[in-house]
Formats: structure tokens, C-alpha cells, sequence
């Protein structure tokens, strides 16, 4: 199972912890290039989600779902965009 964690603070920290505890692969993104989330995935992607909507839907490729760890409702409406429409 490959998940994919946007946002690396508290929540992204929570997220990639429970996933990793479940076995997962976890490829964390975050426009941040030191996230505190960043030691608990297996991979990691600097890109900002409003800025860099092409390259989110490559990192997006071969992920099983994405846990969105964020609240900036902007953000949210464009990762729910690309992932709905690259089928996540």
C-alpha cells in the first residue's frame, strides 16, 4: 500500500506514524524542505500543491489514497481536483 501525506506538521507527523505503523509506504509532500514529518516517510517531495498542480499529479501516480494533514481550504480544493481527476 503506497499512501501519500500532504503536509508535514502535527497531522502529516500523526499520519506518516500510523501509516508506517501499518506497514505502508509513505511518500510525504510538503512546500516546506524540512517538515517535522519528513524522518517518518520512506520518501519525500518539497512542492507547493497551489503552485506546482502538474507536478503534484505525477508524485500522485501509483499512490493507493492521499491523507490530506493540512486545513488551508485552497489547498484541499486543489489536491481533492488532482486526485479525483488522476483517479486517487
Amino acid at each position: 500500500m503506497r499512501v501519500v501525506v500532504a503536509g508535514g506538521k502535527l497531522q502529516g507527523v500523526e499520519a506518516a506514524y500510523l501509516a508506517r505503523q501499518a506497514g505502508w509506504s509513505v511518500l510525504l509532500i510538503d512546500k516546506n524542505g524540512s517538515p517535522p514529518a519528513r524522518g517518518l516517510c520512506d520518501q519525500f517531495c518539497r512542492l507547493d500543491i497551489l503552485l506546482d498542480s502538474d507536478k503534484l499529479a505525477g508524485v500522485l501516480i501509483g499512490a493507493d489514497f492521499v491523507i490530506p494533514a493540512i486545513e488551508d481550504e485552497a489547498v484541499l480544493e486543489c489536491l481533492e481536483e488532482v486526485a479525483q481527476r488522476d483517479g486517487v
